[in-house]
């Protein structure tokens, strides 16, 4: 049931990332920016298949989890995006579960992160160039006026 439930939560966004257990702390600023462009969701706890589907739940220890992602959000992505942070547990009293990062599209665009501009290129993650960056400047200045 929980890994059932967990599948149909994420399946309807647009980008998902599953990710066996936590990444880096580079990595996880760099995955997050990267969902900015077009909104996304990150699942760590859920292993996935060689064409990036789920494949089963890895439960991730979840102490101060959601609140170092939040940090990083908050303290290594600019401008900050708005994400929301989920942690799934099969019982209330579980300790390992999953941690769902939705990260919606944003009009602040491009969001740095470690000094470079990450976007989703599919299944992975690439850095927007010069060009790509002028132009999402150009686009937030209008979204802003």
């Amino acid at each position: 049931e929980f890994v059932s439930h967990t599948a149909e939560r994420i399946a309807t966004v647009p980008a998902v990332d599953f990710k066996r257990q936590l990444s880096s702390n580079n990595d996880i600023s760099k995955d997050i920016a990267a969902m900015t462009l077009l909104g996304g969701v990150i699942a760590y706890g859920i292993d996935e298949d060689k064409q990036a589907r789920a494949s089963a739940v890895t439960k991730i220890p979840l102490a101060g989890v959601p609140e170092k992602i939040q940090l990083l959000v908050n303290t290594t992505i600019a401008p900050v995006p708005s994400v929301e942070i989920t942690v799934l547990r099969e019982k209330p009293s579980d300790e390992e579960g999953v941690i769902v990062v939705n990260v919606p599209g944003s009009p602040f665009c491009p969001h740095m992160a470690r000094d470079r501009f990450p976007a989703r290129a599919g299944t992975v993650t690439r850095y927007l160039s010069e060009a790509e960056v002028s132009a999402l400047y150009d686009q937030r200045r209008a979204a802003l006026a």
